[in-house]
């Protein structure tokens, strides 16, 4: 399966790397900042928690951040964070990019509950990444055009 276009944004992922670096940097100053008297009334299920959730946080983060999408001879595959969808060529009905829209966005010819297209986000083509996602946006849509029957 040679792939066609895979595409990431450089600028959610420069966001999440920077969020998880504060995210998990800032506590580790912070706590060795303390006087050493208020770091020993911390309990190790305190600890525990808080590291837990800040791994969380910064795991979101980075799931968020490396977002893909991946066109392939057989379809798209969308990959945001922990979930992922794939549409075969023929599912997809449009595939739009307009001016002041945050990212790309993929219409397939399912329906939600309304009746309207399903559309699923392609995070991976941000606004911020100015031409470059404009351009990413145009080449998954060409693949598009010249996949679908």
């Amino acid at each position: 399966m040679a792939v066609l276009l895979r595409v990431r944004s450089r600028t959610m992922l420069t966001t999440a790397i920077v969020v998880s670096l504060l995210t998990l940097g800032s506590p580790v100053v912070t706590w060795f900042a303390l006087p050493p008297e208020i770091r020993a009334e911390a309990t190790g299920p305190e600890l525990a928690m808080v590291i837990l959730i800040l791994v969380a946080i910064s795991a979101f983060t980075m799931g968020i951040g490396l977002s893909t999408v991946v066109a392939t001879e057989e379809g798209v595959a969308i990959s945001t964070g922990l979930i992922r969808h794939r549409y075969a060529w023929h599912e997809i009905s449009d595939i739009r990019f307009l001016e002041g829209d945050p990212w790309a966005y993929i219409f397939t010819f399912r329906r939600d509950r309304d009746g309207d297209p399903q559309r699923r986000m392609v995070m991976a083509i941000q606004s911020p990444d100015g031409d470059r996602a404009r351009l990413d946006a145009a080449r998954l849509q060409e693949i598009w055009l010249s996949h679908r029957p």
